[in-house]
């Protein structure tokens, strides 16, 4: 373990473009971070570390868009063929999760749900506020 303490990850199997078998994923790191996991990758990937760990396609995205913009659509983007791949391999699933981010996804997704819930509500009664009084 490079830093000491479980990384919440994704990862998501792919073959695209060239029709080689590659990986998208990601790790929830702190910038200081980035070292010491790319170090390890490269520990337990030796050869393959060049190929392993290419950030050209998101960093692009950062420099045309902004980092939240490409943190906010990497997913989109690694899952593409997400599809096309299950079936060409026929498989359930192409993806795999660590539990601190299934768990922080899960979270996220209640609070999202609670936001829609609440601006609706939020939205109705602004929009029945008017006919109150008026007759």
């Amino acid at each position: 373990m490079a830093l000491g303490r479980p990384v919440p990850f994704y990862f998501v199997i792919e073959t695209a473009g060239r029709g080689e078998l590659h990986l998208h994923g990601s790790m929830l790191i702190a910038e200081h971070e980035q070292g010491p996991v790319k170090l390890a990758l490269e520990d337990a990937n030796r050869q393959e570390y060049e190929r392993f760990l290419v950030f050209g396609n998101r960093q692009r995205y950062i420099d045309l868009y902004g980092n939240l913009y490409a943190t906010l659509n990497w997913p989109d983007y690694i899952l593409k063929e997400y599809r096309l791949n299950r079936m060409a391999y026929s498989l359930k699933t192409l993806t795999a999760s660590s539990a601190p981010m299934i768990q922080l996804a899960k979270e996220y997704y209640a609070d999202f749900r609670r936001q829609q819930k609440q601006r609706k509500l939020l939205k109705n009664q602004q929009r029945l506020n008017p006919l109150f009084g008026s007759w």
